[in-house]
């Protein structure tokens, strides 16, 4: 019978990490289950690095390339001015 009891400890003792772990994504300090952290050298090196084995991976690093080009720019405030036509 103490088994139970102990099984009950773990899944009370899970519980309440699962909780600290959403109160601590929503205080913005992990990503653990809403938000996902974003792309960023590394997860990029790795893209590399399949796109040895999976060619056409290519496509998705330079898409992630282009994007993360266009975000800097915009974030800049450089680029062409705007037409007046």
């Amino acid at each position: 019978m103490w088994w139970l009891l102990w099984v009950g400890v773990a899944l009370a003792g899970l519980y309440a990490l699962h909780r600290l772990a959403l109160w601590a994504e929503s205080r913005g300090w992990i990503y653990y289950r809403t938000n996902h952290a974003p792309l960023g050298a590394a997860g990029l090196a790795m893209m590399e690095v399949a796109s040895i084995v999976h060619p056409q991976m290519e496509y998705v690093i330079e898409e992630v390339r282009s994007e993360q080009a266009q975000a800097e720019q915009d974030e800049s405030g450089e680029g062409a001015p705007p037409s007046g036509d």
